[in-house]
């Protein structure tokens, strides 16, 4: 049975090593799972891992450092994934530098990452069958390279060339006048009478190349280019076998053949220029994406992609990287045939010539990932503004909050609280509520500078962050606008309105706290105390009530 890929996860977040380990072992593979750097290292040197998968911010050594160790003790053997939020170009720079083969960011795109690691396990396959192919050329190469065998009337092997014991692994004592061609090449007589067809026996028939299988000593089948001559010496036909082992070149040929195969069938767009940047080939996936044909592209400079969405520096920074790093990762904005925009997520690479070592051609696959980044936006909105009005909610508040007084710089808080809004609720309907909420909303809005942040931390609760400094007066005076703003008759319907006012909280930082729990507090007990003494008014840290 085929071992299952070791798969190494090094996240330090519990809830995305789960989601990773259990996505890993839905996708048939078996995950190894280390919650640091160190652990990570142990555990690679404890297990046959097959790929890496690395958060590039965790304890102990992050995962530049253990990519970079890993790279020094396995090489290209052991494909490294880096999985993190750093999406900077200098983080994905430092990935590639340390020996990761690829990025991808959170939040993780599963099918992305399923296909991704198809990819990669394939290559380390490749490239294990590959160092063993090459091993076994090279003892082939040492000897010999063709194999000679004669083989007399009868079919018995009378003579086996060293070329051949390297090829089939069998000493020549082992198969001379003890073997026949057959139990080598399984197809022997049916080679002999194509050479044969319509010639006699003693007419010599050359250089007719068959491909066929042979199989070794151990009983493995490989593919080899047969030559067959006869000769007749003392009455006796004596045929001579000259055949090289072609594995190699007919994996080659696979090989170009699945690269055609993924080049024309592969759901990204790939696009190839030569060394003067100017566009050899596109496949189906580019048209699909772009809306060009490979006739209006070839030939052209990639420029018509161009959407004006990016500075001429930006372009030179990615053409440095190209040519420094060899290839250059990232997110761009391109433009379609039919002049819209996309978000692309774009790879390039450098293809460079054996002799000296220049570019030859770049090559460019790309993704549209603009359905991607709008669903990502949307998550990201739901999760920091209220769907009902359309302000921040309590968590964009905090952020910002936190933001804020880290810079420590003067800034005030405002706690709003509605007074009277579940007697509309109760007596009106929820959607009569919710109709007042979002007209509080805009009112709260209209009556603020832009620059201040107006969020509704849940039910009738909104607040209000205001930065830079502000008098006692001030506060009082925007405090009491917003009251006689929130105060103002609500028209529900042509007939109905509803009525409420607000009771308003302010602390300021850093006269009323230094820490967020502190201004929080400040601000909320004001608020309450206006709700105690009468409601509808403001109240200040200092205690202060102004009716």
């Amino acid at each position: 049975m085929e071992r299952k890929a070791n798969i190494l996860i090094a996240e330090d977040d519990v809830v995305t090593q789960l989601m990773l380990s259990r996505f890993i072992s839905q996708q048939g593979y078996t995950p190894i799972c280390a919650s640091d750097g160190d652990e990570a290292l142990r555990l690679s040197s404890q297990h046959q891992i097959d790929l890496a998968l690395l958060d590039a911010n965790m304890p102990l050594k992050d995962g530049f450092t253990c990519c970079k160790i890993l790279y020094e003790q396995h090489g290209d053997l052991l494909p490294v994934l880096m999985v993190t939020a750093l999406e900077d170009e200098d983080s994905i720079d430092r990935a590639f530098n340390a020996g990761a083969v690829d990025f991808i960011a959170k939040p993780i795109n599963w099918a992305v990452l399923r296909n991704r690691l198809k990819y990669l396990l394939k290559m380390r396959s490749d490239r294990l069958a590959l160092q063993t192919s090459e091993a076994r050329k090279a003892a082939l190469i040492n000897h010999a390279i063709d194999s000679i065998i004669s083989v007399n009337s009868h079919g018995r092997i009378i003579n086996f060339n060293p070329a051949s014991e390297a090829i089939f692994g069998y000493e020549e004592t082992e198969v001379v006048d003890v073997y026949k061609i057959d139990r080598l090449l399984p197809d022997y007589t049916q080679l002999v009478y194509r050479m044969l067809v319509n010639t006699h026996l003693t007419q010599v028939k050359k250089n007719q190349r068959h491909e066929t299988l042979a199989i070794d000593k151990n009983g493995n089948a490989f593919t080899v280019e047969v030559v067959l001559s006869q000769a007749v010496s003392n009455n006796e036909v004596i045929t001579t076998v000259m055949l090289h082992d072609i594995t190699e070149r007919k994996k080659h040929e696979e090989e170009l053949q699945l690269a055609a195969t993924v080049f024309n069938f592969c759901n990204e767009g790939i696009m190839i220029t030569n060394q003067d940047n100017i566009v050899e080939a596109v496949n189906p996936s580019f048209t699909e994406i772009t809306g060009y044909t490979l006739e209006e592209v070839i030939g052209k400079n990639p420029k018509l992609l161009n959407s004006g969405s990016h500075s001429q520096d930006f372009y030179d920074k990615m053409w440095q990287s190209i040519c420094n790093e060899g290839g250059w990762q990232g997110e761009i904005i391109n433009k379609k045939k039919d002049g819209s925009q996309y978000n692309e997520w774009l790879s390039i690479r450098t293809v460079k010539t054996h002799a000296n070592k220049q570019p030859q051609r770049y090559v460019a696959i790309f993704s549209d990932i603009t359905q991607r980044k709008a669903a990502e936006y949307k998550v990201w909105w739901q999760a920091h503004y209220d769907s009902l009005t359309g302000l921040p909610n309590r968590s964009l508040f905090m952020q910002t909050l936190s933001s804020a007084m880290l810079e420590e710089q003067p800034l005030s808080l405002m706690f709003i609280d509605l007074d009277g809004f579940k007697a509309v609720n109760d007596h009106q309907g929820h959607a009569s509520g919710d109709v007042v909420l979002q007209k509080v909303a805009k009112r709260l809005q209209n009556e603020l500078p832009e620059s201040a942040l107006v969020a509704r931390l849940g039910g009738d609760e909104f607040t209000v962050l205001l930065k830079g400094a502000h008098s006692e007066v001030q506060l009082l005076e925007i405090g009491h606008l917003l009251v006689a703003s929130i105060s103002q008759p609500y028209l529900l319907s042509a007939s109905t309105s509803a009525h409420i006012s607000a009771s308003i909280g302010i602390a300021s930082y850093p006269r009323h706290g230094t820490h967020i729990d502190e201004l929080i507090n400040a601000a909320d007990q004001m608020m309450y105390e206006v709700k105690l003494n009468g409601k509808s008014s403001v109240r200040l840290a200092s205690t202060t009530v102004i009716d």
